[in-house]
């Protein structure tokens, strides 16, 4: 038996397995999307579904594995591989690619396509997105068995998923709170240059958790001080809520952040001599609208503790202290920078339950980490690397604080 006949034979069978398991279409996709990548491997793979909010049907990216950002990208379904096999209902497989193969694809600029797959997605009767597998990792060709094991992947989430649910459906009913498009950052030292982020596209849709995931020096922070009005860009566009805060003044910032932000830190940055209640009645006096700080603090489980100074509690205890102060003002959106990374795996789960619950009421979250696990639980995982988001993954389950462990 081939090398060929056995790679098929150990993906038809792992596919089997997994596809059955699924609990949505959207999971499916990804769980089978992983075994492919795993088994066969390519360097980028996007799966596109249809967008019929505007006047004419476009395919837009759901999410992607590779070194590019498809945010604001978008695919027509006539004059390209990917309509084409949206509308046909058939798989194109295509090895040593011309520049007719990509015809269309203006997001392909500048790849070298070797080889390409496209296998179109169906719920039922209907037809609901696609999956573009580009360049076979190690400059293989896409052999004849493996085009059969991708097609029958298509063909497997139809038999089990005829209730045509939308790909990234939940995502995609949420609102957008936030839009950031080609943001730049440098900084200058003398005649050095150096350029931190170089060009990021994405949104913050409401109601969201979202993960900024990198190693130290990507950027990640950097775009989350942004967000949070503690930075400005050196160019690109950021929106809010509608309003254009690209370029804005030193008031402007501060309004913005009064309003709309609620921060979370590493470090707690409590004030030293003020109880925990104290701490909140602080910022709950310079705001609108405030939670009641003993609300507040009932909120992260910490009744009781309000008479406490920094100084009489745990790690955990200030933390959650600290995540009450950013609740107390009722922001948009709170967002976090590594929150856990001072604290032991207990009480890193203590506050990720805290936070989880707030979450599960409707707050919109941006949290910054390294740590993968931690990634479980987002809806969106925004991956950086050398200042540029690498990929986007969609938890189609995000797991609970409760279930994580490293």
């Amino acid at each position: 038996m081939t090398d060929s006949k056995i790679s098929y034979l150990k993906a038809m069978k792992r596919l089997n397995a997994a596809i059955p398991e699924a609990k949505d279409l959207q999971e499916g996709l990804q769980t089978g999307l992983d075994i492919i990548l795993e088994d066969f491997g390519f360097e980028y793979a996007v799966v596109w579904y249809p967008d019929k909010s505007g006047d004419m049907e476009v395919l837009r990216p759901a999410y992607w594995v590779g070194d590019f950002n498809l945010t604001t990208a978008e695919c027509p379904l006539e004059g390209n591989i990917v309509g084409r096999v949206f509308t046909g209902r058939s798989s194109e497989m295509h090895n040593n690619c011309d520049s007719s193969v990509t015809e269309g694809l203006d997001f392909l600029s500048g790849i070298e396509v070797r080889n390409l797959e496209c296998i179109p997605v169906a719920a039922g009767y209907d037809a609901v997105g696609c999956i573009l597998l580009i360049n076979r990792a190690g400059g293989a060709d896409i052999t004849e068995d493996e085009h059969n094991v991708m097609d029958m992947f298509g063909i497997l989430l139809s038999m089990y998923f005829d209730d045509n649910d939308a790909i990234y459906e939940s995502m995609h009913r949420r609102s957008v709170l936030a839009t950031m498009r080609d943001i730049r950052k440098d900084y200058r030292n003398g005649d050095i240059v150096t350029h931190v982020l170089k060009g990021v596209d994405v949104d913050i849709h409401e109601g969201e958790f979202m993960v900024l995931l990198g190693e130290s020096g990507c950027g990640k922070s950097t775009l989350l001080n942004i967000i949070g009005g503690i930075d400005t860009a050196t160019s690109g566009t950021f929106t809010f809520k509608g309003e254009d805060y690209s370029n804005p003044g030193e008031k402007v910032l501060t309004k913005y952040r009064k309003e709309n932000i609620g921060f979370i830190f590493q470090s707690y940055n409590l004030m030293p001599n003020m109880t925990a209640i104290q701490n909140l009645k602080y910022i709950a006096e310079l705001n609108k609208d405030s939670l009641d700080p003993e609300d507040a603090l009932n909120l992260v489980k910490l009744d009781g503790k309000g008479d406490n100074y920094p100084s009489q509690m745990s790690g955990g205890q200030q933390q959650r202290v600290s995540i009450a102060r950013a609740l107390v003002k009722q922001p948009q959106m709170i967002l976090a920078d590594e929150p856990t990374a001072a604290l032991d795996y207990e009480t890193s789960i203590e506050v990720l339950q805290a936070l989880e619950e707030r979450v599960a009421a409707g707050m919109t979250l941006v949290m910054v980490t390294h740590n993968e696990e931690i990634a479980r639980m987002a809806n969106r995982v925004i991956r950086m690397k050398s200042g540029v988001i690498s990929s986007i993954k969609i938890n189609p389950h995000p797991a609970k604080a409760a279930d994580l462990s490293w």
